[in-house]
């Protein structure tokens, strides 16, 4: 019992972490260390810069965002407008012939479930991008892929614990969604989350004492990113559904009455974005959480390098003062997968969504080449 008390109160020392949307959309909230660092490692670094943290750009001037924004998005449009294709990959599953995938080289990264595939050589050469992606990234770096009929998955860094940032805040709505909140319930703002205090805070702008439909708050915390109205849904329908949920996944983090953003690895949000899968595909406002995160205002990352192939459902994160920049993307391919990319690098920085685009890439490549036998 002691134990337990001592780690309910270890929790709350958690201050509020913040979050949020990049520039004009502003990026969200927490990372962690560079190494396989626990949730108690990071806690007393980040109990000083957790009560101010701001987003992308909070404290920048207008102007410089501006020209910091135009940067970024010319650096994320190149190159991606399309899906490049691999005609080897192509041929090989044109040929529809598939064969038993035996590989005896080491890999930094862990895969199950890859028995049959339309080409072996061609996954081993994928298998050898995505080492090459590993071993010279220059930031930390996580990533759990699956498809979701197969279950074959990639794994790299995957038990690492992340701060969240907004990725969060799909599974905390679809929480909300399955135990059937009432969407016509009126909320009432009365505060604004701690770092929301620029101009394209959208909610944060609106006066104390205006009135939200959990509809409405649920559209800005998906498809802004906006975290007053995350914040506001969490304290009127609390974290306890969520939590409940969590367990019932194994993904093993929590919130709590005093923390919306925590720490997560990308396998247990994995699970939260396949859960959300199969709630999208079984229930009205499922389908209708899918559709928000189709519509996300922010789309530089794994959407950006896959949109133009199939529907992309995506929720990003990000922190600038934490250096956190994360992307959880449901892909909606002929055989849909699941991916989750959580990083430790400045999220404002002119290069930093490159790397979630080639891994996308990359496991588009590695999607395409699985046998999903009947």
């Amino acid at each position: 019992m002691k134990k337990i008390i001592l780690f309910i109160l270890f929790f709350q020392s958690l201050i509020l972490s913040s979050c949020g949307k990049y520039d004009t959309e502003k990026l969200d909230d927490n990372t962690m260390t560079d190494e396989s660092v626990s949730l108690s490692d990071s806690i007393a670094s980040q109990t000083e810069s957790n009560i101010d943290e701001t987003e992308s750009y909070k404290n920048t001037d207008d102007s410089s965002a501006v020209e910091a924004d135009a940067e970024i998005e010319e650096n994320n449009s190149q190159n991606f407008d399309s899906v490049p294709v691999n005609e080897d990959i192509e041929a090989a599953v044109q040929k529809n012939n598939p064969e038993v995938f035996q590989s005896e080289t080491y890999y930094d990264f862990s895969y199950n479930n890859f028995d049959m595939v339309y080409s072996s050589a061609e996954l081993e050469k994928c298998f050898d991008k995505l080492n090459e992606i590993c071993r010279t990234s220059d930031f930390s770096l996580a990533f759990s892929y699956q498809n979701i009929e197969s279950g074959a998955s990639v794994n790299y860094n995957s038990y690492t614990e992340y701060l969240t940032c907004s990725t969060i805040k799909a599974p905390y709505v679809k929480s909300l969604l399955e135990n059937g909140i009432d969407l016509d319930d009126i909320i009432v703002k009365n505060s604004n989350w701690p770092g929301d205090t620029d101009p394209t805070d959208i909610v944060a702008n609106m006066a104390n004492g205006t009135e939200f439909t959990a509809k409405e708050l649920i559209e800005y915390a998906i498809i802004d990113s906006d975290n007053t109205a995350y914040m506001l849904l969490h304290d009127t329908y609390g974290y306890m559904d969520f939590n409940n949920m969590q367990y019932e996944l194994g993904a093993n983090y929590i919130i709590g009455s005093d923390y919306i953003f925590t720490q997560a690895s990308t396998i247990g949000m994995l699970k939260n974005y396949i859960d959300i899968y199969n709630f999208g595909k079984t229930d009205e406002n499922g389908k209708w959480l899918i559709e928000l995160m189709k519509n996300a205002s922010y789309n530089a990352q794994i959407g950006q390098a896959l949109g133009g192939k199939y529907d992309v459902a995506q929720k990003y994160g990000a922190d600038s003062n934490e250096n956190a920049f994360n992307d959880c993307a449901i892909c909606y391919a002929d055989s849909p997968f699941v991916l989750c990319i959580f990083t430790i690098q400045p999220p404002d920085d002119p290069d930093s969504c490159d790397i979630f685009k080639e891994l996308a890439v990359v496991f588009d490549e590695i999607n395409t080449l699985i046998y999903n036998a009947e």
